[in-house]
C-alpha cells in the first residue's frame, strides 16, 4: 500500500528512463545547434565551396569540376546536399562530420579524453575550414571493422574507396584475412560500382588530373616511410590488424593534406595509450603554430 502512493525512486523506473533519454536528447540537440551555429559562422568552407559543392550539381560530369581527384560515385554522395545554398549545405556537412567522428570514434571504444583530443586538433580545424570529404573514408573503414553484417562491410569498402590514399591500406590488411567466400562478398559492391562507374563515365582514372593538386603543405614522410610502413602493413596482415595497416598508408603515400591527418588522429586516439595521443595532440599543435 505505501508503495502504491509513494512510487519507488529507481532511476529503473519507466518515467525515469523516458527522463533521461529526455536530458540525453536535449543535451545533443543543444550540442548540434552550437555546432551548427560555430560552424556556419564561418566565411568559407575551402574545396566545398570551390569543388565539392559544384561536383555535387554535376554527378554526370564529375570531372568537369576542376580539382575533383576523387571516385566519381563520390558525386552522388554529394548531390543531395545541393539542394540547399552552398554556405548552408557546406555548414550542414561539417557539423555532420563532427556528430560522425564522434559516432566512429565511439564504436572504436574512444574515451570522451580521446574524442576531445581529436575536435580540439589544428588537423579538424583544418578539416572543418577547407570543406573537405574525409569523413567518407573514415565511416566506411568502421563500417569495414565493427559489423558483422556482410552488406555493411561491401558499403565500407565503397566509401574508403573515394579516397583510398586515406586509410586504403587498413582495408587491404582487412581483406586479405577474410576466408574465400567473404572476400568475395565484401569486395562485390565494389566491384559492380566499378563497372557500371566505367559504363557511365567511361575510363574516369585518365579524368583525374593529379596537377590539379594543391601540395602547398604536405604532411607526408614520403619517401622514408615507405620502409616503416611496410613493416606495418605487414605485421597488420601477419596479426589480423587493420587499425594499423589503416594507420600505415600515413606512411606510404606520397601525399598528405593537413586536413586528412585528423582522420589518422581519430583512429590513433581512440587505441593508442591517453599519454600518447596528448602527446601527438601537443605536436601538432606545435607544428601548426610553428610553420602555418
Amino acid at each position: 500500500m505505501i508503495q502504491k502512493w509513494f512510487p519507488s525512486s529507481d532511476t529503473h523506473s519507466p518515467i525515469k528512463q523516458k527522463g533521461i533519454l529526455a536530458s540525453k536528447i536535449i543535451l545533443i540537440i543543444s550540442v548540434v545547434g552550437i555546432f551548427f551555429y560555430a560552424i556556419y559562422s564561418l566565411p568559407y568552407y575551402g574545396d566545398w565551396d570551390h569543388v565539392y559543392y559544384h561536383v555535387g550539381q554535376s554527378p554526370l560530369a564529375p570531372y568537369s569540376v576542376r580539382g575533383f581527384l576523387n571516385s566519381p560515385w563520390m558525386a552522388w554522395i554529394l548531390a543531395p546536399f545541393t539542394m540547399l545554398p552552398s554556405h548552408l549545405s557546406g555548414a550542414v556537412w561539417m557539423t555532420l562530420a563532427v556528430l560522425l567522428t564522434v559516432w566512429s570514434m565511439h564504436r572504436l571504444q574512444a574515451g570522451m579524453l580521446a574524442i576531445l583530443l581529436c575536435l580540439l586538433s589544428p588537423a579538424f580545424i583544418r578539416y572543418i575550414t577547407s570543406g573537405q570529404i574525409g569523413i567518407v573514408p573514415l565511416l566506411g573503414f568502421i563500417f569495414l571493422l565493427t559489423y558483422e553484417q556482410i552488406p555493411m562491410k561491401g558499403l565500407g569498402l565503397v566509401l574508403m574507396s573515394v579516397k583510398p590514399q586515406v586509410l586504403g591500406a587498413g582495408a587491404l590488411s582487412y581483406w586479405l584475412n577474410l576466408d574465400r567466400h567473404h572476400k568475395i562478398w565484401v569486395a562485390l559492391p565494389l566491384a559492380v560500382l566499378i563497372l557500371l562507374s566505367l559504363l557511365m563515365y567511361g575510363f574516369w582514372p585518365l579524368q583525374i588530373n593529379p596537377t590539379e593538386l594543391n601540395q602547398t603543405v604536405d604532411m607526408s614522410p614520403w619517401p622514408y616511410g615507405i620502409p616503416v610502413g611496410l613493416l606495418v602493413l605487414g605485421w597488420s596482415i601477419w596479426k589480423n590488424k587493420p587499425i594499423w595497416g589503416g594507420l600505415a598508408t600515413y606512411l606510404l603515400v606520397p601525399y598528405v593534406s593537413p586536413s586528412s591527418i585528423f582522420i589518422y588522429t581519430a583512429v590513433l586516439f581512440s587505441k593508442a595509450p591517453k599519454w600518447v595521443s596528448i602527446i601527438i595532440f601537443v605536436l601538432l599543435w606545435a607544428f601548426a603554430l610553428l610553420y602555418t
